[in-house]
């Protein structure tokens, strides 16, 4: 019977999502960012910590020639350095 409900859950959220596909912002989650993630903003030397860790990744994916992780861990620490240093500029005035 409960797999019977489950189902019948199923096709309803289906329809709904159907329904609403076209709807901007329905589907969007609870909008609350995970408790981690706030810390990060706290810590802007963490921040930074984890963009130079990507750019050793992408100096060592440069060497293997792995081209799309080598695009990847550039955008990601480019963004986590930006962030930390944005951070560290803006906690001194």
């Amino acid at each position: 019977m409960s797999k019977n409900n489950n189902g019948d859950k199923d096709i309803k959220d289906l329809r709904e999502w159907q329904s609403k596909q076209y709807s901007p912002g329905n589907f969007i989650g609870t909008g609350r960012v995970p408790r981690p993630l706030l810390g990060l903003a706290k810590f802007p030397i963490i921040l930074v910590g984890i963009g130079i860790f990507f750019l050793f990744l992408s100096l060592l994916s440069a060497f293997k020639k792995e081209w799309p992780f080598l695009i990847i861990s550039i955008i990601f620490s480019i963004i986590f350095l930006y962030g930390g240093i944005i951070r560290f500029i803006n906690r001194k005035k």
